[in-house]
């Protein structure tokens, strides 16, 4: 099942106030998970907190669990039972599969988690009683018509181009996304359309950015472009030891990407494999083209090194970084 039928079977089980007694929301995407989660609190029962139970924790009292899974509403339609982040599905508990497979009627049980074992008895007693969602990254054209959604749903306007301008400053991260969108909207007013001279004064690229601009520049050869954009984030006041964790993670992901690449893999099976976003997986694709293997790994373990000797002060940070810097550039 697709991603938009997921969200289409929610959004109609919360329009029609009908819900199933089990759901589970996991995957890669959080903000589409915390979306669901809190939509579901409230169509359930608005967060009122007499029949809304929530536990939270690989420590939870299962016994209490369930003892408020079989509790009837307190003069409510309906009482919701949340359990966030349990690890319950690595090894799941017997009574609870059991419980899973009998909740009463007007109570809903909502399962929040990062991973889970599709094999294991809880997984599949929620995919028979309830209803399972995996919420993973958007496609990028499903980014694209979501970004649209919720700009056009403001009453603005914004052009293709200055649409893939916007994305492109938030590396597909949908909370940034969401975030920038309200900043544009508050920033052009009463004008209707949203320019891309708005979005380069406002939407400033994140520190993963500017990392990845750099070693744009050193898979050219620009030295001047690779130090300019350094001295812009010292200037920031970003310490070089943090500037240099980002880009031995930067070399790690080109470097991974280019591996994969020339096994014959495309951007959304690498973005499968490394659990990357295809957003950001598909500027590496392009940029590891510009570098060959032996030089990616080289600077990479360069850069490693680097860090080891700033470490133990056996050099200066800022000068580490840059001597990194014009040795892989120039």
């Amino acid at each position: 099942m697709d991603l938009g039928l997921f969200m289409k079977n929610i959004n109609n089980d919360i329009k029609d106030k009908k819900f199933k007694s089990v759901y589970l929301l996991y995957g890669e995407e959080g903000y589409l998970v915390k979306l669901y989660k809190d939509k579901l609190i409230e169509a359930i029962t608005s967060g009122d907190p007499m029949n809304t139970m929530k536990y939270e924790g690989d420590k939870i009292d299962i016994i209490s669990l369930i003892d408020d899974i079989n509790t009837a509403p307190f003069f409510a339609d309906h009482r919701l039972i949340l359990v966030e982040n349990t690890n319950l599905f690595k090894k799941a508990n017997d009574d609870l599969v059991e419980a899973i497979g009998n909740v009463p009627e007007q109570n809903v049980v909502v399962f929040v988690e990062k991973e889970v074992d599709k094999r294991g008895k809880l997984f599949k007693q929620i995919k028979s009683k309830g209803y399972p969602c995996e919420l993973n990254y958007l496609s990028e054209s499903d980014l694209f018509n979501w970004t649209l959604k919720q700009i056009n749903g403001q009453n603005k306007k914004i052009s293709k181009d200055t649409l893939n301008l916007f994305l492109s400053k938030t590396d597909g991260d949908m909370y940034m996304v969401s975030n920038e969108i309200a900043k544009l909207v508050a920033y052009v007013g009463d004008r209707e359309v949203i320019e891309s001279s708005d979005v380069e004064v406002l939407c400033q690229a994140p520190v993963v950015g500017k990392i990845f601009d750099m070693t744009d520049a050193m898979s050219v050869k620009n030295k001047k472009k690779t130090m300019e954009l350094y001295y812009d984030l010292i200037a920031a006041k970003e310490a070089p030891a943090y500037i240099l964790t980002m880009l031995i993670r930067q070399f790690d992901l080109l470097l991974t990407t280019k591996e994969l690449a020339d096994r014959g893999y495309g951007v959304e099976t690498i973005s499968k494999e490394m659990k990357i976003h295809s957003f950001v997986i598909k500027k590496c694709f392009n940029q590891s083209k510009n570098f060959d293997g032996k030089t990616l790994k080289l600077a990479y373990k360069a850069s490693v090194k680097m860090m080891e000797k700033i470490r133990s002060g056996l050099m200066d940070e800022k000068v580490g970084v840059e001597m990194l810097l014009m040795k892989y550039s120039g």
